[in-house]
């Protein structure tokens, strides 16, 4: 009922050979419209993988991820006197919220704001808050991954590290690593907060 076949090297060939070129070639860019087109060499990305759309509402998605995740600004809350509105938090116990957040589900979305803020991490007085500074609608980001990007922004540029006995001030960390407090403020509107709290 079945029979099997056996090819030999230069029949496989023979058979690619009186295919068409077609029938093999990978689906391309239309390079009609591209000026000064020319071949990628073995170190660019052939020409299959480059995907354009002209479609305005990817192109539009496209925008907003961009827009979305640009940093307007970095406030690490060290104004020098004294009236701080965080605590710090250990470092690598934000990092314990990060690596959580990069692996929850779902899409966060947070009320018109601005400001209109939720903690969505916290462990060992390490909390990650997440706001919507849109004062017109609501917002939603793509994952919980977003939020983990943006602590590991404000981990990046306002931790600090110390030696001695914790009293709140960076230089003073009681050798458990380095301290962290701040917020990052998107294009997008929206901001992240890491700051210490109670959990």
């Amino acid at each position: 009922m079945f029979s099997s076949f056996i090819f030999s090297a230069g029949a496989i060939s023979a058979i690619f050979q009186a295919l068409p070129a077609t029938t093999l070639a990978f689906p391309t860019t239309n390079t009609d419209s591209i000026s000064n087109s020319k071949s990628p060499s073995s170190k660019e990305v052939p020409d299959y993988l480059n995907v354009t759309s002209t479609s305005t509402s990817t192109t539009l998605l496209e925008a907003r991820m961009k827009t979305s995740h640009m940093i307007t600004d970095i406030d690490c809350d060290n104004t020098g006197n004294g009236n701080s509105r965080w605590g710090y938090a250990e470092s690598r116990k934000v990092w314990d919220g990060i690596h959580h957040l990069r692996g929850v589900k779902g899409k966060p979305a947070n009320g018109i704001g601005p400001d209109n803020c939720g903690r969505v991490s916290c462990s060992w007085k390490a909390a990650i808050y997440w706001c919507n500074d849109n004062p017109k609608a609501e917002n939603q980001l793509d994952s919980y991954a977003d939020i983990a990007w943006a602590a590991e922004q404000i981990d990046d540029k306002c931790s600090y590290a110390g030696t001695q006995k914790n009293t709140g001030t960076p230089d003073m960390v009681n050798n458990k690593g380095a301290l962290v407090k701040g917020a990052v403020h998107m294009k997008g509107l929206w901001s992240v907060i890491v700051r210490n709290d109670d959990c």
